[in-house]
């Protein structure tokens, strides 16, 4: 019995695993072909906290594509928070802040 809860458990938790890459992947080639609009649409404000933190990114970059410039702190906030090794993260926002005349706040993100 307790084999089967296991191999339940292990099953459950690899199906979890497979759908966060099935949308890192599906956001990458929107990403590869521009798609922007494509992705904000479809992913962005659902559930996105559950998403990696590259594909928290994407969609940032994507508001930063379409010069939203708002959202795209929002969610390079939320990459940072997820992953605050990720340099592009910190560069973008702090580029999103300096086309915001906002340079006391790129500073410290550049």
């Amino acid at each position: 019995m307790k084999k089967f809860f296991l191999v339940a458990f292990l099953l459950v938790i690899k199906i979890g695993a497979f759908a966060q890459t099935s949308i890192d992947a599906e956001i990458d080639g929107l990403l590869t072909l521009e798609q922007y609009q494509t992705i904000i649409d479809n992913y962005a404000n659902k559930d996105v906290e559950t998403y990696s933190a590259r594909s928290i990114y994407y969609i940032g970059f994507s508001y930063y594509m379409l010069e939203d410039d708002d959202n795209c702190l929002k969610y390079m906030d939320l990459t940072i928070e997820k992953d605050p090794t990720n340099p592009a993260a910190y560069f973008i926002k702090a580029s999103t802040y300096n086309y915001m005349n906002r340079f006391d706040d790129a500073i410290p993100c550049f």
